[in-house]
C-alpha cells in the first residue's frame, strides 16, 4: 500500500467516524427528550459521548425534568358525602348568627292642624291655610259673643263667601274659587248645627253645597 492509498483510506475512516458519533448524538437527543430527561444530564451524557467515555449509571427518579416533578397534593379537608345542618350554638360561636339591632326611626305625632291640612289635601286637593284660621278665630268667638249673635255673624260669612262665588262665576272664574268656598262654607255650617241644629238645617238647604 502507498501513501496516497493510506492517506485515503484513514480520510474515509475519519468521515465514516463523524457521521456515526453525529447519528449518535441524534439517537441520543431524540432518546432523551422521548423520556423528558432535563437540560442538565442531556448535557453531561453528550460530554461523555463527545469524550468517548462510557455513559454513568443514571436512575430513573432523575431522568425526569423539573417541570414535570409531582407536586404533593394539600390536605383537603374531607366533605361530607351529604349536606348536614348545623346546630344553632355553632353558628353562634362562628358568629354567623350575629343580627343587626333594630334601630326604629324617630316618629313625630301629627299635631291637628297637619290632619286638617291632609284632609283638606285629600279632599279638595288644595291646602286652605285661610280656612283653617278662620275656624280657629270663630272658636275663639264662641266663648265671648252670644250664640244667637254668633249665628247670625257666622250665617252673614256664608252669604259673602255665597255671593263672592256667584261673582267670580259670571267672570268666569269659578272653578278657581268653588273648592276654597265650598270648604269654608261647610266649616261654618258645622258651627251654625252646633249653636243651632234647627235653623241650621234651614241654613244647609239655603247655602249647602
Amino acid at each position: 500500500m502507498d501513501f496516497k492509498t493510506a492517506r485515503s483510506s484513514s480520510q474515509n475512516g475519519s468521515e465514516s467516524s463523524r457521521k456515526a458519533s453525529v447519528g449518535c448524538k441524534n439517537i441520543l437527543l431524540s432518546l432523551m427528550t422521548e423520556v423528558n430527561m432535563n437540560s442538565k444530564l442531556q448535557n453531561e451524557i453528550l460530554h461523555f459521548a463527545d469524550n468517548k467515555k462510557p455513559f454513568p449509571y443514571i436512575p430513573k427518579e432523575a431522568i425526569k425534568s423539573k417541570s414535570e416533578e409531582q407536586i404533593p397534593p394539600k390536605n383537603l379537608p374531607k366533605l361530607p358525602s351529604r349536606p348536614l345542618q348545623r346546630m344553632k350554638w355553632k353558628i353562634i360561636e362562628s358568629g354567623l348568627y350575629e343580627r343587626e339591632q333594630y334601630r326604629p326611626n324617630p316618629s313625630k305625632t301629627r299635631p291637628s292642624k297637619e290632619k286638617e291640612r291632609f284632609q283638606n289635601l285629600m279632599a279638595f286637593g288644595k291646602e286652605f291655610e285661610e280656612a283653617t284660621t278662620a275656624c280657629e278665630k270663630d272658636k275663639d268667638l264662641i266663648l265671648k259673643i252670644n250664640p244667637s249673635d254668633l249665628f247670625d255673624e257666622i250665617l252673614n260669612e256664608i252669604k259673602e263667601r255665597r255671593d263672592f262665588l256667584e261673582e267670580m262665576t259670571q267672570l268666569g272664574l269659578g272653578k278657581n274659587y268653588l273648592p276654597e268656598i265650598q270648604c269654608q262654607i261647610s266649616m261654618r255650617l258645622k258651627e251654625l248645627e252646633k249653636l243651632d241644629k234647627e235653623r241650621a238645617d234651614k241654613a244647609y238647604q239655603e247655602y249647602g253645597m
